[in-house]
């Protein structure tokens, strides 16, 4: 009787050791970076269109030194960004997107005007100073933080519209519920373009109102467009390379679109031109 007792707390446990429950059915699939970041559709004024009938826009915000400001100052700022929050009826993101500090450009043009100085020895300082900054930001990484808020806005709070009515009569409360449910068919049945002018309108409302509030709180603030978007997202996809090859040289070079250019007709036409006009000196 105790051999069979051990043989079936065997078997129970070689059960539950190898046996693995079916996850194929309501298994939720894990987010990565890529859909996090990815989008369907960037419109020329900043709307990002989103999978699922989402949409998000972007704020920049120029930050502020809060250790320079007095207690009272610093109450008054943290009292309107807690005003700010209250008034926002959407989900919003506060980022940080850290970057490597590109300091070619800034040392290109502080070369320029170190060579237009007059006197010799202040010439000399400069061109070490350049030389100093040079090593320095190569060895050093030196990062560049931006501040962001992304507004995002789900098509689906379009339509569920509440009356947020609560009333002791039932049938005055039956009444207003059936009203908010005429109201949440008549929203549930709008067309592609008609969400998405209700989206554009409710986030313009609401990229005003944020940065009504951050210029009184005085941080600087604005709205990306497509193509400052199109740079956000490449710098986030390319953290490493971004640095290196620039949105702007990338751009230059038609690495986003949607078909290649080649450089062969103009280097004809310029072989041709010379030849024409070649002839025409003779």
């Amino acid at each position: 009787m105790d051999n069979l007792v051990i043989l079936l707390i065997l078997v129970a446990i070689a059960v539950l050791y190898f046996w693995k429950p079916d996850k194929k059915n309501g298994e939720k699939k894990t987010e990565t970076a890529q859909d996090l970041l990815s989008y369907e559709e960037i419109t020329s004024d900043g709307l990002i269109i989103l999978p699922d009938r989402q949409f998000c826009a972007v704020i920049s915000v120029q930050p502020i030194n809060m250790l320079n400001r007095s207690f009272e100052e610093q109450a008054a700022i943290w009292n309107t960004f807690r005003n700010m929050l209250h008034s926002i009826n959407i989900p919003i993101s506060l980022v940080v997107q850290s970057r490597r500090l590109d300091m070619k450009q800034y040392l290109s043009q502080l070369s320029d005007q170190v060579q237009t100085l007059t006197y010799p020895a202040l010439r000399d300082y400069g061109q070490k100073l350049v030389n100093h900054l040079s090593v320095w930001s190569e060895q050093a990484s030196v990062k560049n933080r931006r501040y962001y808020i992304y507004l995002k806005l789900d098509a689906k709070a379009l339509s569920s519209i509440d009356s947020g009515i609560v009333l002791e009569n039932e049938s005055l409360q039956r009444l207003a519920d059936s009203i908010s449910g005429l109201k949440k068919d008549a929203a549930a049945s709008l067309t592609r373009e008609e969400v998405v002018k209700l989206a554009r309108n409710e986030l313009d409302n609401c990229a005003q109102v944020i940065c009504s509030y951050l210029d009184s709180m005085g941080l600087r603030s604005s709205r990306l467009t497509k193509p400052e978007i199109v740079e956000l997202l490449y710098a986030a996809f390319n953290r490493d390379l971004s640095p290196v090859a620039l949105f702007e040289d990338a751009n230059n070079a038609y690495a986003f679109a949607a078909y290649t250019q080649s450089a062969t007709p103009e280097i004809f036409a310029a072989a041709e031109a010379e030849t024409v006009y070649g002839r025409r000196d003779y």
